[in-house]
């Protein structure tokens, strides 16, 4: 699923949900933007999450879950700086297979 546009968008608190339409079982996630200190977590219901991974530095970071029951939602929430301040999340694409 994808808009086309490869523009950064930037969530001034912190942390995007994206709902994936149904649950479904996450093989890969592909994450293009900037990020300082990112964690992907994934929820089957909106309410319980589970991390998927954490710490992620860079501007394109890979993320290959190990066996998960499946998921519908996927959260991406960006770290705290170096003042104890949320960080903006920055992100221009999300590719979940």
């Amino acid at each position: 699923l994808t808009d086309g546009g490869l523009e950064v968008v930037t969530g001034g608190d912190g942390q995007a949900v994206v709902d994936l339409g149904a649950v479904r079982t996450l093989e890969l996630v592909v994450l293009r933007g900037s990020f300082s200190s990112l964690t992907v977590a994934c929820s089957p219901d909106g309410q319980a999450w589970s991390e998927l991974a954490a710490a992620l530095v860079g501007d394109s970071v890979l993320v290959t879950p190990s066996p998960h029951p499946g998921a519908r939602y996927l959260r991406l929430q960006e770290g705290l700086d170096d003042y104890g301040q949320q960080r903006a999340l920055q992100v221009s694409e999300v590719s979940v297979w």
